[in-house]
């Protein structure tokens, strides 16, 4: 999936990190690791995709886990669909926010917004929700709902600019949702991206049947993000899929093993090209172990054993293994056999590891 907000990126990557104490954690597994901590207190985050991307679950995650694990109360404002509808498809997640509702911990508000003449009023309710709950977290699901039926252009991003800057005073860290219409590359009313203190941008792409999910963030103040671009998956609840934090296990596995081990790790091949590989283990003896992660939502396809091969036949390790979560597809089985790499497929990182002791 390629990227249009590179040089939105370029602008906000170069800053130094928040406090840890400054960082209110999103509980979404994986993002937390990726952003360093979470995200900063009292920020405004946008979440901006087309229809069925995964907004709404990455936003109710944010919620439902800020009270069962941090104890944060929250606000979700439901702009699209009715509260009934969204408690319904939350509980399919297991999230249960009528409990959390309950022990008012969790509010779940759902307004209209058909018409332009309601929109101050629901800004009104918002606001009073605000004041009156006092919530750490709060989620406008999603902000075009109110924008997009204003008329005037101008009107959208002024109501843009008065909700950020009542959020800013808040003291609540706020998600708003936004739309990216298909084909086109712009946020909402065009302003969003631009006042909010970070975007995530999440995509969805389908081939042969397959579902692949990523995130991309755009920028977030504070933040240096060294890798922008993830695959996550929603089967089985939100993850992001983080290489990092999955290639650490099988890295210590090496260590344990009485290899010396890198991650990321280079050997410069005989063209000359110095090749990075996801670890690269010394033995004892010489031997060189080369290890590629690939990631995906449903299968890994082929271009991961093609990159990985590319690399090989320049620096000739004396083993090499591509870590498939999950599935490596047919094709890339087939050139496996052919290159002659070694394929560990595995549900998680867990398995991998276990299936990786094979190998010593």
């Amino acid at each position: 999936m390629s990227s249009k907000y590179k040089e939105i990126r370029k602008e906000y990557g170069e800053q130094p990190e928040a406090p840890s104490s400054l960082l209110v954690p999103t509980g979404i597994p994986g993002l937390d690791e990726v952003i360093g901590g979470g995200f900063p207190e009292k920020s405004v985050i946008v979440f901006a995709g087309s229809m069925g991307t995964g907004k709404t679950t990455l936003s109710a995650c944010y919620i439902y886990e800020g009270a069962t694990r941090y104890g944060d109360k929250g606000l979700y404002v439901c702009l699209s669909e009715t509260k009934e509808k969204f408690l319904r498809n939350m509980r399919g997640f297991g999230w249960d926010f009528e409990r959390l509702e309950k022990t008012g911990k969790v509010s779940v508000v759902s307004l209209a917004t058909a018409r332009e003449v309601e929109l101050q009023s629901n800004l009104n309710v918002i606001m009073k929700e605000i004041n009156e709950r006092k919530p750490r977290r709060v989620v406008i699901d999603p902000l075009t709902a109110m924008t997009g039926a204003m008329e005037a252009t101008v009107d959208a991003r002024f109501l843009t600019h008065v909700l950020y800057k009542f959020l800013e005073n808040a003291n609540c860290t706020a998600i708003l949702t936004a739309e990216i219409s298909m084909g086109s590359g712009f946020i909402g009313s065009g302003v969003e991206e631009f006042i909010a203190d970070g975007v995530f941008v999440l995509k969805r792409a389908e081939d042969a049947g397959r579902i692949a999910r990523e995130l991309e963030i755009v920028k977030l103040r504070g933040v240096e993000i060294e890798e922008p671009r993830h695959p996550f998956t929603l089967l089985g609840g939100p993850r992001v899929l983080y290489k990092r934090a999955l290639i650490a296990p099988i890295v210590e596995l090496l260590q344990d093993l009485g290899l010396e081990a890198e991650s990321p790790g280079y050997l410069k091949g005989k063209s000359g090209i110095e090749h990075m590989f996801d670890v690269v283990a010394l033995s004892a003896s010489g031997g060189v172990t080369v290890i590629d992660l690939a990631t995906s939502n449903s299968v890994v396809d082929e271009s991961s054993m093609v990159t990985m091969f590319a690399k090989v036949f320049d620096t000739s390790p004396t083993q090499s293994i591509l870590v498939s979560i999950p599935r490596l597809s047919d094709a890339g089985r087939r050139l496996a056999d052919f290159y002659k790499i070694a394929v560990i497929e595995a549900r998680d990182v867990n398995e991998a590891v276990e299936k990786l002791k094979e190998f010593s």
